[in-house]
């Protein structure tokens, strides 16, 4: 249910707009001959080429998409699912789009990282039929897997549950050069690395991390360029998920206060270079995916920031496991999902939501959903009386139509909208007219 600070942002983007258009953010289910099979845990943008439209990519433990046959792993253009190749060795864990040079010609290279049997091939590129195995993959004694990736200083960081890639004994995060792996950080091996995340030019990492394997355990590292060190004052371990929002770096978990447990802050921290601070009361469980949003774009709505997780409050109002904080106060997003939401990604201007569920704002849509506004169609053109669809829309058939429904005394020659009688009078014609030399634009 929408709470009154829901109702008011939702009344203020529909009482302003660009041109008449209206911003309504709502739940918009998937279509339901798209529907995936199975959870989405990781998302991101990919553009083939310079040329294409843009996709989204999803991954996690689906098989198809519709009538689409995927395995772990699909493209979406906005109305299908296309399959991937062979797909991924094992649930999709992590997705990661790079361009290699901006705004040049070369295209985005788009790296997953997936759970696979040991030796997995993970992580992997797309090379526009099949994917590559980066470096030889990753082994572990039992699962391997690639849980998070960033792209940082011309090169690729993966964390996850390994103890060896590329033949090389480095184990739970490591960095590709694009010739060879590399330990960052011997000193944290035995740690759990949940989220990898570029914020403000450094390299952060997000999960329990262990200092040569012994207590006090770190939440948060910050990558110097030759090593990893814990940033004062961060949540000591459970850090799932790392997001920026307003300049500051915004750490999500499973940590219960980074303070006082039961004090305000719960599960989310905000640092601002300094020190850290909650976003007010927190949430009330788990958040394990965090983004940023702007239902509006340049409209008169905030930019917000979004955590998706296992929670049923966010700032002591009722939140199903996904909510957004404007800055100060928290509000919910409807009347939420159903169940965990594990992975966030904004795409063709609406908010993906991806997880374990299966209704979305009380309506079908499971594993994956959508948020956003709905601009409702421009009102129909007065003077294309005929409605035409060719160019020019306006001919000689408008007029026409207008004196036939004049003589006709329809209500619809009732241009100028009088209540008087009669209701049609030379008026209309001139209102006609005027509507006419004004144009359908």
């Amino acid at each position: 249910m929408l709470n009154a600070r829901s109702l008011a942002g939702l009344a203020l983007g529909m009482s302003a707009g660009v041109a008449g258009a209206q911003c309504v953010p709502q739940w918009i289910p998937m279509p339901a001959g798209q529907w995936l099979d199975d959870e989405v845990k990781s998302m991101t943008v990919w553009t083939p080429s310079p040329s294409a439209a843009p996709l989204l990519i999803a991954g996690g433990n689906f098989f198809h998409g519709g009538g689409t046959p995927m395995n772990l792993i699909g493209a979406w253009n906005g109305s299908q699912w296309w399959a991937m190749g062979a797909g991924l060795p094992g649930s999709g864990m992590c997705l990661l789009t790079v361009d290699p040079d901006g705004a040049g010609p070369q295209p985005e290279v788009c790296y997953s990282g997936a759970v696979g049997s040991s030796p997995a091939p993970t992580p992997a590129r797309w090379i526009g039929s099949m994917w590559e195995v980066v470096g030889g993959g990753i082994v572990a004694p039992a699962s391997p897997t690639v849980e998070t990736m960033a792209w940082f200083d011309s090169s690729l960081f993966i964390g996850g549950i390994f103890s060896s890639v590329g033949g090389q004994p480095i184990a739970s995060c490591a960095r590709w050069d694009g010739v060879m792996w590399h330990a960052p950080d011997p000193r944290w091996q035995s740690s759990s690395y949940r989220s990898l995340f570029n914020h403000g030019g450094q390299l952060f990492a997000g999960g329990g991390f262990f200092f040569n394997g012994a207590l006090p355990q770190r939440g948060v590292l910050r990558w110097t360029g030759s090593q990893f060190e814990p940033v004062p004052g961060a949540p000591s371990n459970n850090v799932i998920a790392l997001s920026s929002y307003r300049g500051r770096l915004i750490a999500g978990g499973a940590f219960s206060s980074i303070w006082t447990p039961g004090q305000p802050g719960e599960h989310i921290a905000a640092w601002d270079g300094t020190s850290w601070g909650p976003l007010g009361a927190g949430v009330s469980g788990t958040i394990c995916a965090l983004t940023t949003f702007d239902p509006d774009g340049p409209g008169p709505l905030p930019e917000y920031l979004i955590a998706g997780g296992l929670f049923s409050f966010a700032g002591g109002v009722p939140a199903s496991r996904i909510a957004a904080w404007d800055g100060t106060s928290w509000t919910a997003l409807g009347s939420g999902v159903n169940g965990e939401v594990l992975s966030l990604c904004v795409y063709q201007n609406q908010l993906y939501v991806g997880g374990y569920f299966t209704l979305a704002g009380g309506q079908a849509s499971p594993f994956l959903a959508r948020w956003g506004c709905i601009t409702p169609p421009p009102p129909p053109c007065y003077a294309n009386c005929d409605q035409s669809t060719g160019s020019p829309s306006l001919t000689a058939n408008d007029f026409m139509c207008f004196l036939n429904a004049y003589a006709r005394g329809d209500s619809s020659a009732n241009c100028d909208g009088s209540t008087g009688l009669p209701t049609l009078t030379a008026n209309d014609f001139a209102c006609f007219i005027n509507k006419y030399a004004a144009g359908c634009s």
